[in-house]
């Protein structure tokens, strides 16, 4: 019997201990977007090309939409998710895939646009609007900015 583990039993809660921070898991709740906003969304979305890039377009539009949803910042899944499922492009190919959008974002002159802020965070960089990206809506969509 020398050899055999002991194990004291608790008698009382007074020695028991709780950590003091518990991890908790929190869920954000989407905002559903307006049709106005879905509305203004150009038709040519899928073909409109800004400095040789169909990306562009959809990028904004992707950020917009997802700001219009309550998320000030974005990755590239994020965007993704919201191009394929509220944005209709008239094309015959596949819906966006999350590695074509990642690779574009790592482009400079995707990276270098007046109107995308960017935030490393890792392997899994953040993108969002500044103040600028109203005035673009109207120089490469030709009509005014919606209303977030």
């Amino acid at each position: 019997m020398k050899n055999t583990a002991r194990l004291d039993l608790i008698t009382s809660t007074e020695y028991l201990q709780l950590p003091n921070k518990q991890k908790t898991t929190t869920k954000s709740v989407e905002k559903p977007l307006d049709k106005t906003l879905l509305n203004a969304i150009p038709q040519n979305i899928g073909t409109l090309k800004i400095a040789g890039t169909i990306y562009i377009p959809i990028i904004l539009v992707a950020l917009v939409l997802r700001k219009a949803k309550g998320f000030d910042t974005s990755c590239a899944s994020d965007l993704t998710k919201v191009i394929n499922d509220h944005i209709v492009i008239n094309i015959n190919r596949p819906k966006i895939a999350t590695n074509n959008m990642s690779r574009e974002l790592r482009k400079d002159n995707i990276l270098d646009l007046d109107w995308l802020s960017f935030q490393k965070n890792g392997r899994n960089p953040l993108f969002s609007l500044n103040d600028n990206w109203k005035k673009n809506w109207k120089l490469y969509f030709g009509k005014l900015a919606p209303k977030l």
